[in-house]
């Protein structure tokens, strides 16, 4: 269902889908208000008209906090509030740390996108093998919990690593399977919306707030 979000009412990204999803699991089962959260893209976004990164290879990586409120009631409420706080990151976060401090120790979220889209020859395909640790076995973790997410095969893929301290092995599968529930609610609410649901980032060219909308479509 999340290859096919692109007809969701309120013009979500699939990233955003997904992190509006963890929202609210983090919401519900540490009963959470707000929650703080290190969001790692692979920073080839086109963020200027003039940059060419037509000859250039790998990820410009940039990590970047966002802190999401959780405390509204409503389905609705909470979609536009993560939707417009995501989008309200300047640069896509790029140039975040550059200038500012070091990010707090918490949870990482990095949605990497569909691998297997570059992979279409009778030659070569993703193979389902394990590949290990890719840091050291002694290196402490900057993350309590980090998400890692992609699509491979038509499937969502869900990388999770945590500190055993902070977390029990039954805690991070309860919280896996509500994930999980999250995503499939959130995305039949978006797509089966029977209205196009609008929020001020849908508009760059003028300043609206959200107030103004509603009264502009009601």
């Amino acid at each position: 269902m999340l290859l096919n979000s692109g007809d969701n009412k309120y013009h979500l990204k699939q990233d955003e889908i997904l992190v509006i999803a963890l929202g609210r699991t983090f919401g519900k089962i540490f009963e959470l208000d707000e929650l703080y959260l290190n969001l790692e893209s692979h920073g080839r976004e086109l963020i200027d008209e003039q940059m060419n990164l037509n000859r250039t290879v790998g990820w410009f990586t940039s990590i970047y906090p966002v802190e999401l409120k959780l405390y509204e009631v409503d389905m609705d409420t909470i979609i536009k509030s993560i939707k417009e706080k995501l989008r309200s990151v300047p640069k896509c976060g790029i140039d975040f740390g550059l200038l500012n401090e070091p990010l707090k120790k918490g949870i990482y979220f990095n949605y990497l996108g569909r691998l297997d889209n570059n992979v279409k020859s009778p030659y070569f395909e993703i193979l389902p093998l394990e590949m290990g640790l890719d840091y050291g076995k002694n290196e402490i973790l900057s993350a309590v919990i980090s998400f890692n997410l992609m699509i491979i095969d038509n499937k969502l893929q869900i990388c999770l690593e945590y500190i055993s301290s902070y977390f029990s092995e039954e805690k991070v599968q309860g919280f896996l399977e509500l994930y999980k529930i999250n995503i499939e609610e959130t995305l039949k609410y978006c797509m089966n919306k029977e209205e196009i649901e609008y929020t001020p980032s849908d508009f760059e060219a003028v300043e609206l707030t959200q107030e103004d909308l509603e009264s502009i479509f009601e």
